[in-house]
């Protein structure tokens, strides 16, 4: 680790380390990355690593790994990966590949605008936290992009802080649709009073005409096909 940030100070590549899968999750979507390396002995690292790529569709992020030679690369996880570092880690084998990103990101770093806000969003299901990102939120229900396909449930557990404010939204949700990649609907089955009034607030706020409340929930291609109707 210390050859690694020895040779990002070298390359004046700012750089931060972090020390739990969730608080890179909070790093990757709230923070503007161009490049993560994962350590893959660590726990849960596919989701750190689905939800980088989550969080910036359509940038360049370059996602590498540290791995021993007992380390095994799944095929999923692999193919997410730009390029791997064997620890312990060589000065010979990470400088190479550090200039290497570095010139590339000259070219590419303010290629592709970030979106204005995001909201990470935690489930609880099936007895386990998983992380999704909010893609729209309505007074029903949410629809998100989670790191891994949502199986459909009741009785599921979600806690996000409303785009651009520090208030926390919790309840309960049955998951209505859900696809292979992870895109899934949420539908609001119980809220608690202070996360409907903050919900109301910030719909009221930022979208006067809510038009569109419903259909932000149904899948794409229907939620397509309902716009092109309406109009």
């Amino acid at each position: 680790m210390l050859q690694l940030q020895t040779t990002l100070d070298g390359i004046g590549v700012d750089w931060q380390v972090c020390y739990s899968p969730e608080e890179a999750i909070d790093a990757v979507v709230h923070q503007d990355y161009s490049l993560l390396i994962l350590d893959l002995e660590l726990p849960k690292v596919r989701q750190v690593a689905r939800m980088a790529h989550v969080a910036a569709p359509g940038q360049r992020l370059l996602v590498g790994a540290m791995i021993t030679g007992a380390t095994p690369l799944s095929a999923a996880l692999e193919s997410d990966l730009h390029f791997v570092l064997h620890k312990p880690l060589e000065a010979e084998e990470v400088e190479p590949c550090l200039h290497a990103y570095k010139r590339s990101m000259r070219a590419e770093r303010r290629r592709v605008p970030r979106p204005e806000m995001k909201s990470l969003v935690q489930l609880e299901l099936a007895g386990k936290t998983l992380p999704a990102l909010a893609r729209d939120v309505s007074e029903h229900g949410v629809a998100l992009q989670a790191v891994e396909p949502l199986t459909r449930a009741h009785d599921v557990g979600v806690r996000f802080l409303l785009p651009g404010t520090q208030h926390k939204v919790e309840a309960v949700c049955e998951v209505i649709w859900s696809e292979a990649d992870g895109r899934a609907g949420l539908f609001f089955s119980d809220l608690t009073p202070l996360s409907r009034k903050y919900l109301r607030q910030w719909l009221v706020e930022r979208r006067p005409n809510p038009e569109n409340a419903v259909r932000v929930l149904l899948p794409p291609l229907q939620r397509w096909f309902t716009h092109t109707a309406a109009r």
